[in-house]
């Protein structure tokens, strides 16, 4: 999963050394693309799994943890190529580039922490749970909304931005449908 990572860097590091400044914007749109790609495989991926009966729930919750752990690798990769963005071009940077950068990767580091501490059976418990609820959501939200902005953007519709948006949308359909689902089954037990 680091190879990822990895070769998005190298990637948006050669346009940048093809075409300076601006290759540099665009290898950060891609890798930041990427990563959206790879929270939508991290927010779908349990919901497939428990549909699947050959997987074990020990290994979906290891898999899942790595498309996490990719995810934020990859995110990592946007932040650090935005910052070289902004380090490169000869106007000062805006503070609101700043707290941006740090929020996200602050709320990041909250949510490796929390997939880590799920995965060793310490977050199990209602505080870890929400907080990585909260963490995904924060980042479902910032990929639709800045897919709601390019679409709007653009003068043709891109094929990619509304694919990207569907399948947002149809993985938050799938969460909220397995969290239903358990919620009646669990209601059902009960009365």
């Amino acid at each position: 999963m680091a190879t990822f990572a990895v070769s998005g860097a190298l990637v948006a590091f050669g346009l940048g050394v093809w075409r300076g400044p601006s290759g540099i914007g665009l290898g950060a749109e891609l890798v930041q693309g990427f990563a959206q790609l790879l929270f939508i495989a991290a927010l779908g991926f349990p919901v497939l799994a428990e549909r699947t009966p050959g997987i074990r729930h020990r290994d979906a919750a290891l898999l899942s943890r790595n498309l996490i752990y990719a995810f934020a690798g990859s995110y990592t990769v946007f932040l650090l190529i935005v910052a070289l963005h902004r380090a490169v071009r000869p106007e000062s940077t805006p503070l609101a580039v700043l707290i941006y950068l740090t929020v996200n990767a602050l709320i990041l580091a909250v949510l490796i922490a929390v997939a880590r501490a799920r995965l060793d059976g310490d977050g199990d418990s209602r505080i870890p749970r929400t907080v990585h609820i909260l963490a995904l959501a924060y980042f479902w939200c910032f990929f639709l909304l800045l897919d709601c902005v390019r679409i709007g953007r653009s003068r043709l519709a891109d094929p990619y931005f509304m694919f990207a948006l569907a399948l947002l949308v149809a993985a938050l359909v799938f969460r909220a449908a397995r969290l239903w689902s358990s919620r009646r089954g669990m209601a059902g037990k009960v009365g």
